[in-house]
């Protein structure tokens, strides 16, 4: 791997561990607040838009996972959006 992927990998994993949502967070994609930088935010964008169809293709089963986890996480993410805007 080269280490242009190696310090992006580092970087997301710092992100998510130090998430300020904790294990209520709705996945990066949904989430109300992005923590990454826009030049990481669109370096990720890249890197899933190549992956995501050979991820659907070679791990059906763990994609139909990740759909239903996604839409879990937008649930969730307008659960909160809802009450912020209800408490703000």
């Amino acid at each position: 791997m080269c280490s242009e992927c190696e310090s992006l990998i580092e970087y997301v994993e710092e992100r998510v561990t130090g998430c300020r949502l904790g294990q209520e967070k709705p996945s990066c994609m949904h989430c109300i607040g992005h923590c990454y930088q826009s030049a990481k935010r669109l370096q990720m964008i890249h890197i899933l838009r190549w992956t995501y169809p050979r991820y659907f293709w070679r791990h059906p089963f763990r994609a139909i996972q990740f759909k239903l986890d996604n839409l879990r996480s937008v649930q969730m993410s307008s659960e909160k959006t809802n009450i912020i805007a209800k408490t703000g």
